[in-house]
């Protein structure tokens, strides 16, 4: 067991209160979970560099943000992370085109160069009075390198005891042919391998990354992979109140309500849903003028905005609603309805208040936890029917006869039948389905995912692995 006064380093790539849901996943695993104070380390865009540490303490949580150049954040975020890593190889589904060969090489060197930085953060960490028992925990695919920086800034310094060094992935892992197509793949990998243990939402993307592990010639540790699936801090979500909107959602008279709430980028399935719903309307009349879909939702997170892949896309999203909207729309009725970003708080008010039907349409996913926030928001949950995309890692948690209905966000027929599905589901069963969900995500918290996530990785360090 991990004694009660070990303090965690956790590294990410945003702010806690940037609106990232890795982010806000760690700001709720890290405060009230008694282990001390812990230390929250992040990146941010600057137009300068600035060598201070930023921030201050939230609670029990030290923030320390630390700022990078425009010039390098270019190459770091947007470029390897998101039009590499993520755009071009994490999300096989929504490969984007690759820039040339040198800018290639410009971006893997900002991206070394950041992940260097943050090791230097880290050791900096380390060496505070109270912090050299500390477990360090890097997030997410934008610090793959971390590891590897650490025990060389550690080496060079002549420090012969180094941290159990941690990794999770929030996103998917694909399968090995398709990841080895990455440049500088092997050494992506060889990095990851430098933490103790690696972590992923789901036993489906460990094995793909193994797989990718042993497709380079490499050897992992035993246990150094492992699945570790995330959740939410229920009791965060039960004390938020409704908030009714404003401006009010405008559900026409007599219609059921369709509910998407997510980011509006290509992995999110948009494109996706709005083809099966206008499949719905056009293959079955009874649903014209009788069903609105509503969108919630921001646009694509920062770093990928100035991405031209998804201007592209935001582009043949509207295009595609309007398109719906002038076939099938009338007086008094608006097929597709977009609404802006919503809190928490006005979010729960919808899903009382209008969605018949909450849909996640992920073309893939290494989490999405929005049906859990859904139905574990308030001291009772709102009831809908909750269909799920197989092809997130949710699916392999709140499945079944009394979870989600699963669906392939790929299959326009299917997707269509899901939505037809969850419009004619009995009352009956999107409660049974809803409170099955909602048991699911108050048995397993994020302060659970958390506990085993610091456990495994001291455990593999005593072990020898």
């Amino acid at each position: 067991m991990i004694m009660p006064h070990r303090k965690v380093i956790a590294v990410a790539s945003r702010g806690p209160n940037g609106g990232v849901s890795v982010s806000g996943l760690l700001r709720q695993a890290l405060l009230n979970h008694g282990r001390g104070e812990h230390i929250y380390i992040a990146t941010y865009e600057a137009q300068e560099e600035v060598e201070e540490t930023l921030g201050g303490s939230e609670g029990p949580m030290d923030v320390r943000l630390v700022s990078i150049a425009s010039s390098r954040w270019r190459g770091y975020n947007p470029g390897w992370s998101n039009t590499v890593l993520w755009g071009h190889v994490l999300a096989p589904h929504m490969p984007f085109e690759l820039p040339d060969a040198a800018t290639i090489f410009e971006w893997w060197a900002a991206y070394k160069s950041v992940n260097r930085r943050l090791a230097e953060y880290v050791v900096a960490a380390l060496r505070e009075p109270g912090n050299g028992d500390a477990v360090v925990v890097a997030h997410d695919y934008h610090m793959l390198r971390l590891a590897r920086y650490v025990r060389d800034i550690l080496e060079e310094s002549g420090t012969s005891k180094v941290p159990p060094l941690g990794l999770f992935m929030h996103v998917p892992w694909p399968r090995a042919e398709y990841f080895t197509g990455c440049p500088n793949g092997k050494d992506v990998v060889e990095g990851m391998l430098c933490f103790d243990m690696i972590g992923f939402h789901t036993q489906g993307f460990a094995d793909n990354f193994l797989a990718t592990v042993v497709a380079y010639g490499l050897s992992p540790k035993p246990g150094q992979i492992r699945a570790i699936p995330i959740s939410l801090d229920t009791a965060y979500f039960k004390q938020i109140q409704p908030q009714k909107p404003f401006p009010v959602p405008q559900k026409a008279p007599g219609c059921a309500v369709i509910l998407a709430v997510e980011r509006v980028e290509p992995v999110k399935g948009a494109l996706e849903r709005l083809r099966a719903f206008r499949m719905l309307l056009k293959k079955h009349r009874r649903f014209r003028g009788k069903v609105q879909l509503f969108q919630a939702g921001v646009n694509a997170a920062d770093a990928r905005l100035g991405i031209r892949a998804y201007q592209q896309f935001l582009a043949e999203v509207n295009d595609l609603g309007e398109r719906i909207n002038q076939r099938f729309g009338k007086p008094g009725y608006t097929p597709v309805c977009t609404l802006p970003w919503l809190s928490h708080a006005e979010l729960s008010w919808v899903y009382r208040e209008l969605a018949d039907v909450l849909v996640v349409s992920s073309r893939t996913d290494g989490m999405n936890l929005v049906l859990q926030e859904a139905v574990a928001m308030g001291p009772k949950p709102p009831i809908f029917a909750p269909l799920l995309s197989k092809r997130t890692g949710a699916a392999t948690m709140i499945d079944g006869d009394d979870g989600a209905l699963l669906f392939d966000p790929l299959d326009r027929v299917a997707h269509k039948r899901a939505l037809c599905a969850g419009l004619e589901m009995s009352p009956v069963e999107r409660r049974r389905r809803v409170m099955g969900i909602r048991a699911t995500v108050e048995a397993y918290t994020v302060h659970d995912w958390h506990r085993l996530l610091i456990e495994a990785t001291t455990q593999q360090v005593a072990s020898g692995g």
